[in-house]
């Protein structure tokens, strides 16, 4: 069975409660950043209507060694400050009832990264205190799947694997379960997703980390889902554009994502996705959103400053724009302009 990837596409679900803005960058492009001191996109809160909002919750003063994981506590911290903002609750639990509303028959995925290895992956100790949150809702156990591409891969960045029928479940695409025999045309070349995305969970959740990317730029969000199909090297020409935008907008990701969490706690600002550790810095962040177009631009901004701190040339300057976002935007998978973006921010 085949589908095309389709020409008219709908927002994210669970989106109408988001409805202030961002100022301070008046209409400039984010395609326009070369140079540009975005400090002041962090500063402060913003309250003008518009339609998304990204939160930034951070422990600037996390202590995080090479190749050592963030504080139980801190995460927890972090996490809990996250959710409240960007849900506009009182409580966690509340926040993540909100945001979720999982029936009890419902399967959640939380899609990881675990390409980089075990120092550049998303955080097993932030999977843990979410995995704690979905609990708190009721959320069964074995009604929850961590996942990416690769059993060994999990394995290598501390997740332990577990394909059996309780507890949470933990596993890759490759071995355990493969790839759908249902088939989507993007740009001309078919692809397959996972089935543990396309077969096995109703509600998605994706967690990945802050990167750059050889190719694309910038990996957060949307470029988490290169490990989500079968055969990601097709799709690496142009930036990986329109490809990463292309595939978001299919209906497996589009319908069934519900909220996007962006471990930045020690972000790379350079040579990836594969780990560089003289690139990493701690940022001691969370970027919570449950639209993963505004995640991503307000990510990439994050990499930009600190590559102009570190000395490095801007992305555009490298050839490496990643023009995905503003073509994800033109889907309507969610906005990348920045009038229409709040940033949040809350600091420990």
């Amino acid at each position: 069975m085949r589908e095309k990837s389709p020409k008219h596409h709908h927002r994210l679900t669970r989106r109408s409660f988001l409805a202030t803005s961002l100022q301070g960058i008046g209409g400039l492009s984010l395609l326009s950043v070369a140079g540009l001191d975005i400090s002041s996109l962090f500063a402060a809160d913003q309250t003008i209507t518009a339609q998304s909002r990204v939160v930034i919750s951070r422990n600037p003063k996390m202590r995080l060694a090479p190749g050592q994981d963030v504080d139980a506590h801190q995460a927890r911290l972090v996490l809990d400050r996250a959710m409240t903002r960007l849900a506009d609750t009182k409580t966690p639990k509340d926040a993540w009832a909100k945001l979720l509303s999982p029936s009890k028959d419902d399967v959640i995925g939380i899609k990881i990264n675990c390409i980089g290895g075990r120092n550049c992956c998303t955080s097993p100790v932030l999977v843990n205190e979410i995995l704690q949150s979905l609990k708190s809702i009721g959320v069964a156990e074995q009604n929850i799947i961590v996942w990416d591409r690769r059993n060994d891969e999990l394995e290598k960045c501390g997740f332990a694997i577990n394909t059996g029928t309780s507890g949470v479940r933990c596993y890759g695409t490759l071995p355990t379960t493969r790839f759908s025999e249902k088939t989507f045309t993007v740009s001309g070349t078919e692809l397959s997703f996972s089935k543990i995305l396309s077969e096995q969970i109703s509600i998605l959740i994706n967690v990945p980390i802050l990167k750059d990317h050889g190719a694309a730029g910038t990996t957060a969000a949307l470029k988490n889902h290169y490990g989500s199909f079968n055969n990601p090297w097709k799709f690496h020409s142009n930036n990986c554009s329109p490809y990463v935008a292309e595939i978001n907008a299919l209906p497996p990701i589009r319908e069934k994502t519900r909220l996007i969490l962006c471990d930045a706690f020690r972000p790379l600002c350079h040579g990836g996705p594969s780990d560089r550790p003289q690139y990493r810095w701690t940022y001691g962040g969370l970027l919570a959103a449950t639209d993963p177009v505004a995640l991503d631009a307000i990510g990439w901004k994050i990499i930009e400053n600190q590559r102009q701190a570190s000395g490095l040339k801007s992305l555009a300057a490298e050839g490496r724009t990643p023009k995905y976002i503003e073509h994800a935007a033109q889907l309507k998978l969610g906005t990348a302009d920045p009038t229409q973006i709040t940033v949040l921010t809350e600091t420990l």
